[in-house]
């Protein structure tokens, strides 16, 4: 995954990447899961969004989001500044530059939302990172490719810099079996599964996990 550590942090932009997400239609798909995935929560539940990006898809929610906090973070300041100019002055929320394979993540957390982040990580390694927050939930999204194969990155035309990421970067599909299958190993059981249909001959899949023991 090293190739795609780099794309990440040296050559995608940002305008590139939120342009991408608009073109091959998962920004929106993905608002839509996260916004089914969030409904009922009580107000002042502490969510935190490692590899959050750009925040874009909060541009797209419909739910009451903002009446959370959050923590989001990131390896990229330009990122994190996006989210800081994102969000409403209402919303509470701290950042952080962080790296999910090697967290240094000194606080807890109510639920951990992580949207397309396993797929360009060691995920295994990611989870266990992650975990250390202490969630009592993990609501993950997931791409699955419905043609054979587990690149993630489209046969499309690219955005200049995404197309640069794509030569380089090794990023690679979860399946939502194998996801599953570790989640229990780490004490969580799915509650909740949902999937939107995006461009390409893809979907977006959600998976809403709950802790039922304590192995970490």
């Amino acid at each position: 995954m090293a190739d795609t550590r780099v794309g990440w942090q040296e050559i995608v932009t940002p305008d590139d990447l939120e342009g991408h997400m608009l073109d091959i239609g998962q920004v929106k798909a993905n608002a839509a899961l996260i916004d089914q995935m969030l409904a009922g929560l009580r107000a002042g539940t502490r969510i935190y969004v490692p590899g959050a990006g750009t925040g874009q898809i909060f541009d797209y929610m419909k739910s009451k989001w903002s009446s959370f906090d959050y923590i989001f973070s990131d390896l990229r300041l330009d990122f994190l500044d996006r989210i800081a100019r994102r969000m409403p002055a209402k919303v509470k929320f701290r950042l952080a530059i962080d790296d999910v394979e090697d967290s240094t993540a000194s606080f807890t957390c109510d639920i951990a939302l992580v949207v397309l982040v396993l797929e360009h990580v060691e995920w295994k390694k990611a989870l266990r990172e992650i975990l250390k927050t202490r969630p009592r939930e993990m609501m993950i999204v997931i791409q699955r490719n419905h043609e054979v194969g587990t690149r993630v990155v489209a046969k499309r035309k690219l955005r200049p810099s995404i197309a640069e990421f794509a030569k380089v970067a090794t990023a690679e599909l979860v399946e939502a079996t194998d996801l599953i299958g570790e989640m229990k190993k780490l004490g969580f059981q799915p509650t909740w599964q949902a999937e939107r249909e995006v461009p390409d001959s893809k979907a977006m899949q959600a998976i809403r996990f709950t802790r039922v023991t304590a192995k970490l």
